[in-house]
């Protein structure tokens, strides 16, 4: 077997303080080649305190972090330091990257480190920022540094999965620093901006923190033990931020028609309502009885790819008309006059449709391969459906309304999402 080398921050000429962020360090096997690194048991500088605050925003962390290092030595120390940004998968490159010194900026060169690999071992390379610092003797130097990088998503927002993001920020490096026990070690993750469409942190793992009592929760460890504290796994869900860019970028805007609509004096409940973007106009039906076998149609173009639909159920202007009204209860979907399928909508409560919120208020079906198979291929497009023409929505059954028979539909939205390839 081909030997495995992976390249290593550390040498004979150069001592580098490793740092922290993003990559799994615990899955690369870190090998010295005989070099030393700074800090490491050396009881002259100890790291007095480290502030870490991550902040998510959309499918990105923004990471700030300070350490607080103390000099005890009388003699000034000159070092090589390096920050480990992120692992090499996908988006590493991050937005920006600042990195500075009691308040003065540092220059900073940030570089992809690669190793050797057998053929039979994952990638992995590394996303690496290296600086240099100045600690002068008996002072205490603040450390700071700011980033932003997009967070690890497994591409399932594809589906109605919408798996978590997961973003990693590696804390045991820092046992480079005096004896790997931090005096005060203070986390705060802030979950605001996405908060505000629905997202929400799924897990923690790491440290013990609950991230349940507000959007902003931050916590101090004393004595903070890096031995055991290696790895900070953050794991949250942003599913209507995810639907809402699909529909976005993905919402095709193909010709309608049905087969019946209600007319009140002036007032049409057209097809038009069913893609105007306004989730408060309905269309409704214009049958006598509740309008079980009235049908939508879509006209596209020829051969074109659907992965989703996205109903938008009842007459959501207010709360009094959407109970009063009927709702979808079960649909057919045909392509091309072919039945590829019924199904279930569940009835819910009413609440107001944004796009912040649509996957909370609206159904997502899948109208390709209902059974999502994430082991086969994601080049194939086994999840989606295609046809030549006609895309047609059959109403089977409704849920009744507390007042009146029609049956009313806010919003349809077709996606046509590319399919990842990993």
């Amino acid at each position: 077997m081909k030997k495995v080398t992976i390249f290593v921050l550390t040498c004979i000429l150069c001592q580098l303080a490793f740092s922290n962020g993003g990559i799994p360090w615990n899955d690369v096997r870190i090998q010295d080649k005989g070099g030393s690194v700074s800090f490491a048991n050396d009881p002259e500088i100890q790291l007095k305190s480290e502030k870490l605050k991550i902040s998510f925003v959309n499918d990105f962390a923004i990471v700030n972090c300070n350490y607080s290092l103390l000099n005890k030595s009388s003699r000034e120390k000159n070092i090589d330091f390096a920050f480990n940004v992120a692992d090499c998968w996908g988006e590493v490159y991050p937005e920006y990257y600042m990195i500075s010194a009691d308040g003065k900026a540092l220059d900073a060169t940030l570089r992809i480190d690669e190793m050797e690999r057998d053929v039979n071992e994952p990638f992995i390379s590394t996303f690496n920022e290296y600086s240099k610092l100045n600690l002068k003797p008996g002072k205490t130097l603040n450390l700071e540094i700011t980033y932003k990088i997009k967070t690890q998503s497994n591409g399932t927002h594809v589906v109605s999965r919408f798996s978590d993001n997961v973003f990693k920020y590696n804390l045991f490096p820092a046992l480079s620093f005096g004896n790997g026990i931090i005096d005060e070690f203070t986390l705060t993750i802030d979950k605001t901006d996405i908060a505000g469409y629905g997202g929400t942190i799924t897990g923690v793992s790491g440290v013990d923190i609950n991230c349940n009592t507000g959007n902003v929760v931050t916590k101090t460890f004393r004595n903070f033990d890096l031995k055991k504290h290696r790895t900070l796994e953050i794991s949250y869900n942003i599913r209507n931020w995810y639907a809402s860019e699909m529909i976005r970028n993905y919402r095709i805007w193909p010709e309608i028609s049905v087969s019946s609509m209600l007319v009140e004096g002036n007032t049409e409940y057209s097809k038009w309502c069913l893609s105007d973007g306004d989730y408060m106009t309905p269309w409704v039906e214009g049958v006598p009885d509740v309008g079980k076998g009235e049908k939508i149609t879509f006209t596209v173009d020829k051969h074109t790819n659907i992965t989703q639909l996205i109903l938008v159920n009842g007459f959501r202007k207010n709360e009094k008309t959407y109970t009063e009204n009927c709702r979808v209860k079960k649909i057919r979907l045909y392509a091309d006059d072919k039945e590829i399928g019924t199904f279930d909508i569940p009835d819910r409560k009413f609440k107001t449709v944004m796009d912040s919120n649509i996957l909370d208020v609206a159904e997502l079906v899948n109208i390709g391969n209902r059974e999502w198979d994430l082991s086969t291929s994601w080049s194939s497009l086994t999840n989606s459906i295609w046809f030549d023409r006609n895309l047609t929505i059959e109403i089977l059954e409704v849920w009744p309304g507390t007042k009146y028979k029609d049956t009313c539909i806010s919003e349809l939205i077709l996606l046509n999402s590319p399919i990842p390839i990993r």
